[in-house]
């Protein structure tokens, strides 16, 4: 994230009904951040001002993913998901732009959440259930969503879709057998099949930290990747929190199977309370569990150049991830 000149902050600021000496630094800002996040005052709501920059030679398509996502938030919001999402501000508008010379400015404003990220005390059974009835609404919700395979908004190519992100990770990724590994995955996507009820408009990152307890709320934040999918993607990411605990499967196979599944026996009792998914998808969980790992492989894979341990160990878990018959 570049710094922000006072004079554009203030800028800023104004389109959105406030000033520069009227916001609180929240986070953000720094070299590995998208963004940096403000709050302030409007009436009698504390709101949170989120300001993206966007270099001109990508500006276009970055604005267009932008928008898409924040018209579909918006959309969730307000259909009674509780998210925080972007609101209207006082020119009627979602998302302002800000033109620097060097980069674009955008930002767009939530109500904020004051709560927090739930910890290990937090995963009981009815937290598991709340879980997947928080993402089961959603994907209820986005089954009536306008677009649902991807999303073109100027009648050209998909700006957002599944094949997109899959392109993205593989070009990045340098290793080799991961690559391949990305290929096959590719392979087993393609012929799972797309229909309204299996596929739409998901969060694509819904992990427990992006998770807020607020009170008697459980509250989903950040859809920066938010992405048309399969739903069991966000299903499946759901279970990172495990992936990466002592006894999950992200170095070697889970310690604890029981754990996993009563995890994932609770969260889809949650879940279809308030949408049902085909047993079809149920089944091929592990493939998408497997993509979660392929994933982050390729965002961490700087990281594991450094740690060789970590790096053998995880390649292990994708090129030879065992079955885990979680619903059998």
């Amino acid at each position: 994230m570049i710094k922000i000149s006072n004079h554009s902050l203030d800028a800023m600021a104004k389109k959105f009904g406030t000033h520069m000496d009227a916001l609180t630094f929240v986070g953000g800002g720094g070299e590995e951040s998208d963004g940096i996040l403000y709050s302030y005052r409007s009436g009698c709501r504390d709101m949170v001002l989120k300001i993206l920059a966007i270099s001109k030679g990508n500006a276009d398509r970055a604005f267009k993913e932008m928008d898409e996502r924040t018209r579909f938030i918006n959309y969730l919001g307000r259909h009674g998901m509780d998210i925080a999402y972007p609101v209207l501000n006082t020119n009627n508008n979602i998302i302002e732009t800000l033109d620097t010379g060097d980069y674009i400015l955008v930002a767009y404003t939530m109500d904020r959440i004051r709560g927090r990220v739930p910890g290990g005390n937090d995963y009981t059974k009815d937290f598991h259930i709340r879980y997947g009835a928080l993402i089961g609404k959603l994907h209820r919700l986005t089954k009536n969503y306008p677009t649902w395979t991807g999303s073109a908004p100027d009648g050209g190519s998909d700006v957002l879709n599944w094949e997109g992100e899959w392109s993205f990770f593989y070009s990045w990724c340098k290793d080799a057998e991961i690559k391949q590994a990305w290929k096959s995955l590719k392979s087993e996507l393609s012929e799972l099949p797309v229909t309204r009820d299996t596929f739409g408009f998901i969060h694509n990152d819904p992990h427990i930290n992006n998770i807020m307890l607020e009170h008697d709320r459980m509250v989903l934040i950040d859809f920066d990747v938010a992405n048309y999918h399969w739903f069991a993607n966000d299903i499946a990411i759901a279970s990172q929190f495990l992936l990466f605990s002592t006894a999950g499967g992200m170095n070697e196979p889970f310690k604890d199977m029981d754990g996993l599944k009563f995890f994932y026996t609770h969260f889809m009792n949650g879940y279809e309370m308030e949408n049902h998914l085909d047993t079809l998808f149920l089944n091929k969980l592990e493939l998408f569990i497997n993509y979660r790992r392929l994933l982050m492989y390729t965002v961490s894979q700087s990281w594991l150049e450094s740690n060789p341990e970590d790096k053998k160990s995880w390649k292990r878990m994708i090129l030879n991830s065992p079955e885990l018959h979680l619903f059998n």
